[in-house]
């Protein structure tokens, strides 16, 4: 299976472990790799859940959960594609949120897959002409 980077909604699956496509695809992910691979703005996003309704425990959790994984930063690059991304959506009155476009940015710039839910919303960006490549872990299992 490729390295990937999991996006937020994909994550929360793996966690719940209530899709059972979902979750064989993550267990054989670990299988192969040993952890996940996630933006920094996931770790952002998940935080952010859990802390606005002062759930501190699950917070925490959360971030022990984190600690053993590969967490890619936001750092030039990252932004600037990501900065073009939401230019050029805003350019053509498209939304997809300010975080999926980081989200994006650091798959393009890591050169790793993308594994999404959310094929949709990503689409408008490889549509904009980004080399953002997708993985659905809810409908397709990967190869290679």
């Amino acid at each position: 299976m490729t390295k990937a980077i999991l996006d937020t909604d994909i994550l929360s699956e793996v966690m719940r472990a209530k899709n059972s496509r979902v979750a064989w695809n993550a267990t054989e992910y670990l299988k192969e790799h040993n952890h996940f691979t996630l933006s920094a703005m996931t770790v952002s996003e998940m935080i952010m859940g859990w802390h606005k309704i002062q759930d501190e425990k699950r917070t925490n959790a959360l971030l022990d959960f984190f600690k053993l994984h590969e967490i890619l930063p936001i750092g030039l690059q990252e932004a600037t594609v990501a900065g073009k991304i939401l230019g050029d959506l805003e350019h053509l009155g498209i939304s997809i949120g300010p975080i999926d476009p980081f989200i994006a940015g650091t798959a393009i710039v890591s050169q790793l897959p993308l594994v999404s839910g959310n094929i949709r919303h990503f689409t408008r960006i490889v549509d904009l002409g980004y080399p953002l490549q997708l993985q659905n872990w809810r409908e397709v299992i990967p190869n290679g």
